[in-house]
């Protein structure tokens, strides 16, 4: 019981420091005095603080693209990819995670490129240079064509 109300303690006093953005970090981007910012966060594996650093950018340029995506009013059920020019404000390194805080003007993502991508028809063909390999061969022959003569065996006289 001592080691949780310690632990708790603990958390507490890391989280007392930090700025009022990390606390509220696990919502969405919002929009404050002219700015879209989004808040990410990832724990640190390893003792490398790059990588996190990396993955909470990303978690927080994923939340700025739903805002924007919101924003702009596209269908959520389409695949997209969303340009994004944000900046990094700021970054709070904990002793088990990294936070980090971007941002983008509220006039440009009005302006941000939004990218809608058909998919694929589902349906894979080979180009004509290109042969099929055997396991492939097996899962779809090639179709004969009227261009090509029907293969003959070549009968040679047994004496």
């Amino acid at each position: 019981m001592r080691w949780v109300v310690f632990g708790l303690l603990l958390a507490s006093s890391f989280l007392a420091g930090a700025p009022k953005w990390v606390k509220q970090c696990s919502g969405v981007a919002k929009l404050s005095k002219g700015n879209v910012i989004a808040c990410g966060s990832a724990d640190i594996l390893d003792g490398d603080v790059d990588y996190a650093a990396s993955m909470a950018s990303a978690v927080a340029r994923d939340k700025l693209a739903d805002f924007v995506l919101k924003d702009q009013k596209v269908d959520s059920k389409k695949e997209v990819s969303v340009q994004l020019p944000s900046l990094l404000k700021a970054k709070w390194v904990d002793s088990s995670r990294v936070y980090v805080l971007l941002g983008m003007d509220s006039k440009s993502s009005k302006q941000v490129k939004v990218i809608v991508q058909k998919k694929p028809s589902g349906v894979i063909t080979p180009p004509n240079n290109q042969k099929q390999t055997p396991v492939e061969q097996k899962i779809s022959p090639p179709t004969k064509s009227a261009a090509q003569p029907p293969l003959q065996k070549e009968i040679t006289p047994k004496n």
